[in-house]
């Protein structure tokens, strides 16, 4: 509930939007990073966010079916199903 993506399924080429709205009693612990992993589990990006949004470029991915992870410099925040189409 706390991660927002879309749009979701996105266009091989267009960015991926992302936003992380943590409970106002969370405090990270280090920059949010993001990894998107394949269908497999294997990393194919990873990028480090600006604050709580940002953008993941889906100019280098293939159609079909992706996993993102949310962390922040100690643990994993969130997670999310993301369908290139």
């Amino acid at each position: 509930e706390y991660l927002k993506i879309w749009p979701n399924p996105v266009s091989a080429g267009q960015p991926l939007e992302i936003l992380f709205e943590p409970p106002q009693d969370h405090t990270l612990t280090g920059p949010l990073r993001v990894q998107l992993l394949d269908a497999l589990g294997r990393p194919v990006q990873e990028n480090t966010l600006r604050g709580t949004a940002g953008q993941l470029t889906t100019n280098n991915l293939s159609t079909g079916l992706y996993y993102l992870h949310l962390t922040d410099g100690t643990r994993w925040l969130a997670g999310a199903k993301v369908v290139v189409e």
